[in-house]
């Protein structure tokens, strides 16, 4: 099976998507016989980042190097995009979540090729913007997820499911992890009590309000630490917020991390904590418990629902930081192993291999269904 996976940022940016995708074409290849090229744009970014295991897809980088958030270049590389595709011919069209669902749709009714959307998450279960732009960007994004049909959708959380949506094949697959980078050798906890961020410096992940829950914290318990590990455009704001919260101290910035340095951060801290404004299914809290470590985080995408059935952590309002330092101080104090049943959520609903082999079966049926 010949598979294209259209995505609009790829390593060094990299994200759950970036993760997701990789994780996913190297075990088409390499577990179920299949070629896969990824479709993706000429991105700059400060992170430096790149598949943790050889990749064994090809990767097309399109139009010039720019950032990410470049209209321009958004635009060029759609048009670039649609127009290669239309003369290479593959079995699947697979687009990931937005703007790549136009390209497979043009290309897929053109060359007759079907198109298997997937859906990471969505900013339309968030309060409707006040201003034109985006309110605009939101009206595009709920037309392309929900108004456009597809011959599949893939949604990585339950709660997609919820919109009204002209496409009636929406399959639930939800992310996954691997658990051996963190079954290695024992790493020891950090002496003071800990929590972790993982992510993106991005105003939608909510480290403001992290950070001044840790304010808040400080005043009960000033033996805490956080660690935040990431980069992105919101870095130097943040380091400033820190600073007037007079949390230099208490505050640390660790920069990207992956692979061994990764896991190793889990297994030291003790709270692992999600303060995000939109989510869809995190890879941060799969990996979190995979390292048996608690969760705090907010009530966005399928937070809420992962949580509840795994217990393996506390739900709290976004942008509230007195309910989010409560939690944490709660989550510290408790001896309730939350950790443990995160633990053990993931390794039976939430493991790659598991993922991949439902999205190949949904892959083959489309395939075989096509006249």
């Amino acid at each position: 099976m010949k598979v294209c996976i259209i995505i609009d940022a790829w390593y060094p940016v990299v994200g759950g998507g970036q993760v997701y995708v990789h994780e996913l074409a190297n075990r088409l290849v390499s577990q179920h016989n299949c070629s896969v090229d990824i479709y993706t744009r000429k991105l700059r970014s400060e992170s430096t980042a790149v598949p943790v295991s050889t990749p064994k897809y090809i990767v097309h980088r399109l139009g010039w190097l720019t950032s990410f958030h470049n209209p321009f270049a958004r635009v060029a590389f759609l048009i670039q995009a649609i127009w290669l595709l239309l003369w290479r011919r593959y079995d699947v069209l697979n687009p990931q979540s937005i703007l790549p669902g136009i390209v497979g749709k043009i290309v897929g009714g053109l060359t007759r090729t079907p198109v298997i959307l997937t859906v990471h998450g969505t900013a339309l279960f968030r309060p409707q913007p006040t201003r034109l732009f985006p309110r605009l960007i939101r009206w595009v994004e709920f037309c392309i997820l929900t108004r456009i049909k597809y011959t599949r959708q893939i949604t990585v959380s339950e709660n997609f499911r919820q919109l009204k949506n002209v496409n009636r094949h929406i399959v639930v697959i939800p992310n996954g992890v691997d658990l051996a980078p963190f079954d290695g050798p024992r790493v020891d906890k950090w002496k003071n009590p800990t929590l972790l961020y993982v992510g993106r410096f991005d105003p939608i992940k909510g480290i403001d309000v992290l950070i001044h829950a840790m304010a808040l914290l400080q005043t009960k318990r000033p033996d805490v630490r956080l660690r935040l590990v990431g980069y992105g455009a919101e870095g130097e704001a943040l380091r400033r917020l820190v600073h007037s919260l007079h949390l230099n101290e208490a505050v640390d910035f660790v920069g990207q991390l992956q692979g061994e340095s990764l896991s190793k951060e889990y297994l030291a801290a003790h709270v692992f904590v999600l303060p995000s404004r939109s989510e869809g299914y995190p890879l941060t809290i799969l990996e979190a418990w995979a390292a048996r470590l608690p969760v705090v985080a907010t009530d966005v995408g399928a937070v809420a629902e992962i949580i509840s059935r795994s217990g393996g952590g506390i739900v709290v309002p976004s942008d509230r930081p007195d309910e989010l330092a409560n939690a944490i101080e709660q989550m510290l104090g408790t001896d309730r192993p939350y950790g443990v049943f995160g633990r053990r959520y993931v390794e039976s609903e939430a493991l790659w291999d598991k993922a991949v082999v439902s999205t190949y079966k949904i892959f083959q049926e489309t395939v075989d269904a096509q006249p």
